[in-house]
């Protein structure tokens, strides 16, 4: 399917398809009734009356689609419609959704804060309490049941009515012969192994003779788990879903890195009502340098180019990201997610190799925490072998790692880029997409300014570690590896390494052929990275300025904490403020140990700053996990 041209000459991969209507959501249009119609008047999003709990995961193979579903069912509908809208995205892979351990990486208790599933160490149909226990569950419950205005009694599981006989030796069966509808907590005891699904309704057929019949289905009960009991109807949820973001999304941090100042670095969730956030965030510009260094400076100078050869039947392997089913180089796993790039296993492959280039930070001194859209700029140019002059095409492809004090080095995001695809890939950039720039070949030997965006990421870099760039241009089986030949207008090449296909451009046969890719380092061509970082990220620390005149615990915190002036009789106040710089709590005239009450605040991170009368004055952040 993927080489099928429509009438225009565009094959599936672009996306100006014609026939994309008929698949993508966002294009498809609908009449005023709500069904399809190609000369339809409306978005499909404006069609939607129902609640939706998106979850997804920062390495989920659908991040970016499900933020995109969520920002347009908001933007096309009323408040009835956006208020019941829930937004989650964890630490997770498309596997791994509310689980603490995620590819190489077992993150704190902190996950759970947002209970996805109930016990999901040991979730299964034999295992009723995780279900039921869950957010998901909870939240539809709430919805469907208990929610002011629409109460239409317990969630039902349907069996509908089947139109198929069966043969059963001398005689037939249709089952069940009527819509067959199960309660709620009757359906998960059934799987549980603890209650026969009661009175099916049944035909049995003889000839001409109908006989209705009601059957008991029987259960399994060597389902059942041992020390469980059957459920009863659960409980009527008791979480205001009204009071909760509709965005929370968790921050990854530093996991067992020996780092003290690390302990409260990342690993909580936050709330919001959009993403990428609107405000608390600037973008910071790390450029790249020759001698593989990393930094906010400009080159002050034409910097030596780095090149490397690009070879489409020996490419880069996929290793960590936001993948579905794509294994790991030894295929023993699934490569997704926060894989540990330094892994002897993993390295060869995807990393320490001629055709990758690596760039590097100095130490982090205190943390630095990304929430957003990160993107990349870079100036290069591509040769391919035998040749000087022509058209080509190829691809670039940027990672970020996060280095560990320790050594281990794990995937935080990426991105890619079609040489062909990046004037539409610059309209991204840019937030507005243009499906009908066409997609060009490049000239061969020319520089390129290719601008690009990232995968969406939320993640937080701890003290002493350092940010990790990457640029190859393969990274295979995830992506197509770019055989760095012409293609036709509106077409598609679609290979796999060492297949031996061949490729018609312009009367001319074409097989994939080796690449020098030519990275620039200049003023005028500064490669770089751009990052979505947080401001006043220097409140990431532990203690930014502190005395021993007052101390704060616990911190950590689900609830509030207590200040401490340490005995003095001394009169002081505090502020406390998000990170947006809004005051979000504050009280003066104080006396001794003081408590703070968190609970109406979102978890997230706080700055906390504290003063006396003589002019003592301690800042210290606070983290409501």
């Amino acid at each position: 399917f993927s080489v099928i041209q429509d009438p225009n000459g565009n094959s599936p991969m672009h996306p100006n398809y014609l026939y994309r209507s008929d698949m993508d959501g966002s294009f498809a249009p609908i009449n005023s009734m709500g069904e399809s119609d190609a000369n339809g008047l409306h978005n499909r999003y404006q069609n939607l009356s129902l609640p939706i709990y998106h979850l997804t995961g920062w390495w989920d193979i659908f991040i970016d689609g499900q933020i995109e579903t969520y920002k347009n069912v908001m933007e096309n509908n009323d408040l009835t419609v956006q208020s019941n809208q829930k937004l989650v995205i964890g630490p997770w892979t498309h596997a791994t959704i509310g689980q603490d351990a995620v590819a190489d990486i077992t993150y704190p208790s902190s996950v759970f804060d947002v209970l996805i599933a109930g016990d999901v160490s040991n979730v299964s149909a034999t295992n009723l309490n995780g279900v039921v226990q869950g957010e998901v569950a909870s939240w539809l419950r709430y919805l469907l049941n208990y929610e002011t205005g629409k109460v239409i009694g317990e969630p039902k599981v349907l069996i509908p009515e089947s139109n198929t006989w069966q043969n059963i030796g001398t005689y037939d069966v249709r089952i069940p012969s009527e819509n067959y509808y199960i309660e709620y907590s009757d359906f998960l005891n059934y799987l549980g192994g603890y209650q026969d699904l009661q009175a099916m309704p049944t035909e049995i057929r003889q000839g001409t003779t109908i006989i209705p019949y009601s059957l008991d289905v029987p259960t399994d009960s060597m389902n059942q788990t041992p020390g469980q009991t059957a459920l009863n109807n659960p409980a009527t949820p008791t979480v205001d879903y009204s009071n909760i973001p509709n965005i929370r999304y968790y921050v990854p941090g530093p996991v067992a890195d020996g780092v003290p100042q690390n302990a409260t670095v990342g690993n909580y969730w936050e709330g919001s009502d959009v993403f990428p956030l609107q405000s608390g965030i600037q973008e910071q510009t790390y450029f790249l340098h020759s001698n593989g260094v990393v930094d906010t400076l400009i080159p002050n100078s034409v910097e030596a180019p780095l090149s490397y050869n690009h070879n489409p039947d020996n490419p880069v392997i996929t290793v960590g990201g936001g993948n579905l089913s794509v294994p790991t180089p030894q295929f023993d796993r699934v490569s997704a997610g926060p894989m540990n790039y330094a892994d002897p296993n993993f390295a060869p492959y995807t990393m320490d190799r001629p055709d990758v280039l690596q760039f590097e930070t100095d130490f982090i001194e205190d943390s630095l925490t990304i929430i957003g859209i990160p993107k990349a700029k870079i100036y290069a140019q591509t040769t391919p072998n035998g040749t000087n002059s022509g058209l080509t095409d190829t691809d670039f492809f940027v990672r970020i790692i996060d280095v560990y004090p320790d050594g281990r080095e794990y995937f935080v995001v990426e991105g890619a880029i079609n040489a062909r695809a990046r004037d539409y890939a610059k309209s991204l950039v840019n937030n507005n997409e243009n499906i009908n720039l066409p997609f060009t070949n490049i000239n061969i030997g020319q520089v390129y300014e290719y601008e690009f965006n990232l995968l969406p990421i939320a993640y937080s870099f701890g003290h002493q570690h350092k940010m990790k760039v990457l640029i190859s241009s393969s990274n295979w089986p995830r992506y197509q590896s770019n055989p760095n030949i012409p293609i036709e207008n509106g077409a598609f090449f679609r290979r796999e390494p060492n297949d031996g296909k061949t490729y018609l451009f312009n009367q001319t046969t074409y097989t994939p052929r080796i690449a020098e890719q030519e990275i620039s380092f200049s003023p005028s061509e500064p490669s770089q990275i751009i990052l979505p970082v947080r401001k006043n990220n220097f409140v990431s620390s532990a203690i930014v300025n502190n005395t021993s005149q007052f101390n704060t615990y616990p911190n950590p915190t689900k609830e509030g904490f207590y200040i401490d002036n340490n005995k003095s009789n001394s009169i002081y106040s505090y502020t406390l403020t998000n990170l947006m710089n809004q005051i979000v709590k504050k009280e003066s005239n104080l006396k001794g140990v003081s408590y703070v009450d968190l609970v109406p605040l979102p978890s997230s991170v706080y700055l906390l700053s504290i003063s006396n009368s003589n002019g003592i004055v301690s800042t210290t952040k606070i983290v409501k996990q």
